[in-house]
């Protein structure tokens, strides 16, 4: 398995389309080595620290560096992360933390 594997993910792109929507851009074009993004230049360069953070391995909450937010109850998960993680983007905003939605969990690294 190459490294674009592991960033494109095994459901159907579930990586690449979270990395679109987490930095904005509106084209992510994956072909053997080459990447290429369009967007402003700040999506760009989101885009960019995201997929570095995928392909060393950062971006996977079982890595250890990720704390699991336990306290949040399952029936108020789909309101802390928001339709198309606009409530986590926000919450990342404001308070500079980085979280992620892994097997149905919040966490959180960074800030804490």
């Amino acid at each position: 398995m190459t490294r674009w594997h592991m960033f494109i993910g095994k459901k159907r792109g579930g990586k690449k389309k979270d990395i679109m929507e987490r930095s904005g851009v509106q084209e992510l074009f994956i072909k053997e080595d080459l990447v290429r993004l369009r967007g402003t230049k700040e999506q760009r360069a989101n885009a960019k620290r995201i997929i570095n953070m995928v392909l060393s391995g950062e971006d996977s909450p079982s890595q250890g560096s990720w704390k699991k937010l336990d306290f949040i109850p399952e029936k108020y998960m789909g309101q802390v992360i928001g339709k198309y993680r606009r409530s986590l983007d926000k919450i990342e905003n404001i308070t500079g933390a980085t979280l992620k939605v892994f097997e149905r969990n919040v966490y959180i690294k960074g800030i804490y």
